[in-house]
């Protein structure tokens, strides 16, 4: 067993309980600079923590540990090199070792949502994806353990109240601690026209994990707050958490117009769309989307792909893709095939793309049937910008997920830019939706250019693939004509 971590994230309590869920897999626990809650100003809280995981694995059975050195755990390798008779290594990139190290074996990646989003995460997938890697994102520190008193100043909802007050124009009271007396009985005592704001419900997960894992006793404390519950978060209604599920049990509740503007934009796009119905979708990891993109097809006219999820494709129909990002899944990629073969002429896959090599980051255009071994995609030429933008100038109805290109780097954006552009000049209905794509938007400047943007990354391709979403089942027609009958 390799033992492989970056200590500023996660901490000693999160490692324990994935290790625990998944004993049978080579270890690598990887995460980068950014994600790091300590920061580097507190040397000796990062050197206890790398003391106790470095005990623990080896108690687990570790015969050989490694550090990422742009943590300040690295400062201290050498003296638990010595205490522990072990060897222990400070490397950057860990990733790159843990692969020279683990051969065929298999090789579990646990990172938080941030990492796995990262750019230089992207990269190191893209280089050393020759094995049987399995991703699984973890909570890291930040988000639900050993949370610290600077987690909850960053995180706290007082900016939120402070708003509020200006847009209403009145005084808000805030409540700090949910689960107090002092906060029911402010509740209790409520006047009309006077409101109440909770702190933010994620710190019910110090020290253990209530607002995420759904708890009973929870939803009764803060639904005896209140009179009635709306629901009208749909960027969180996929999560059956407490505050977006629980409560719901316990008072009449409805949704609110957020949620209802979000359904019927798209059942309307979804369900009845005005043809030609046109799907623009992009991303990393094919496995992601692909429950949308079966829902997706047998509905729509067209299916326009890019980024991973448009290599897997080009890979599963033989075509080379270089070092770009791409399933090797067997499985995957046998479903993959099928869908083509089903819905052969829907589908519209890149005719060249912008690339760069993993030993030179000098773009290069290339052929989409002409990318050499070392190339890596990062974007859609101008060949695959005109036939794309062709096909969303005839379209009545586009939904776009996902984009184009690496937009954060300036030399891989013109090919989100040009489809935005494409976008705005069309006269169909444009929906966007995604938490790339949002980022996207805000990134190159079009967030104030389309009318019809889902709130929701997550919340909107689960509905969009289900029909369906758990803050949203959870309170019934009962509750919505009750509630609309008052």
């Amino acid at each position: 067993m390799i033992g492989i971590f970056d200590s500023g994230i996660g901490g000693v309590t999160v490692f324990k309980e994935i290790l625990k869920s998944l004993p049978n897999y080579q270890y690598l626990y990887y995460s980068d600079s950014i994600n790091n809650p300590y920061g580097d100003k507190n040397n000796e809280e990062l050197i206890s923590i790398t003391r106790e995981i470095v005990k623990y694995l080896i108690k687990r059975g570790a015969k050989i540990i490694v550090i990422a050195c742009n943590t300040a755990s690295a400062i201290c390798k050498d003296d638990l090199r010595i205490e522990f008779d072990i060897p222990i290594i400070a490397i950057e990139p860990a990733i790159k070792l843990a692969y020279d190290l683990s051969y065929d074996k298999k090789t579990l990646v646990l990172a938080t949502k941030g990492t796995l989003e990262s750019n230089k995460f992207r990269e190191l997938y893209q280089k050393y994806n020759n094995y049987n890697m399995t991703i699984y994102e973890c909570v890291g520190l930040a988000d639900l353990i050993e949370k610290n008193e600077e987690d909850k100043i960053k995180n706290t909802l007082e900016p939120v109240k402070n708003t509020l007050e200006r847009l209403l124009n009145r005084p808000i009271k805030f409540a700090k601690d949910i689960l107090s007396e002092e906060t029911k009985n402010m509740a209790l005592s409520l006047l009309p026209g006077e409101i109440l704001l909770l702190e933010n419900t994620r710190f019910l997960d110090i020290p253990e994990p209530k607002e995420s894992k759904l708890d009973e006793n929870i939803a009764k404390h803060i639904a005896s707050l209140g009179e009635i519950f709306v629901m009208d978060a749909f960027a969180s209604a996929h999560r059956a958490h407490t505050s977006v599920v629980g409560i719901a049990a316990y008072l009449p509740s409805c949704i609110g117009f957020l949620v209802e503007d979000e359904i019927n934009m798209l059942d309307g796009t979804i369900k009845n769309p005005e043809t030609p119905f046109t799907v623009i979708m992009g991303g990393a990891k094919v496995n992601d989307k692909l429950a949308i993109i079966k829902s997706l097809l047998p509905k729509c006219d067209h299916l326009l792909l890019s980024g991973g999820i448009a290599n897997s494709f080009l890979y599963a129909l033989g075509l080379p893709v270089g070092e770009s990002l791409k399933t090797e899944n067997p499985d995957t990629l046998n479903e993959l095939k099928k869908l083509m073969l089903e819905y052969k002429n829907k589908f519209a896959f890149p005719l060249d793309a912008i690339v760069e090599t993993t030993y030179n980051h000098k773009p290069n255009v290339r052929n989409i049937n002409q990318i050499e071994t070392n190339d890596v995609i990062k974007d859609i030429g101008i060949k695959t910008i005109a036939k794309y933008s062709a096909i969303i100038n005839n379209s009545k109805t586009i939904f776009i997920n996902g984009t184009v290109g690496v937009y954060e780097e300036t030399a891989f954006k013109n090919g989100s830019v040009e489809i935005y552009e494409a976008l705005k000049k069309c006269s169909g209905k444009v929906i966007l939706g995604g938490g790339d794509t949002i980022s996207a938007l805000n990134i190159l400047g079009y967030k104030n250019d389309f009318k019809y943007i889902s709130s929701g990354g997550g919340a909107t391709l689960e509905y969009i693939a289900k029909g369906s979403l758990p803050g949203i089942d959870a309170i019934s027609d009962g509750d919505n004509i009750e509630i609309l009958d008052l």
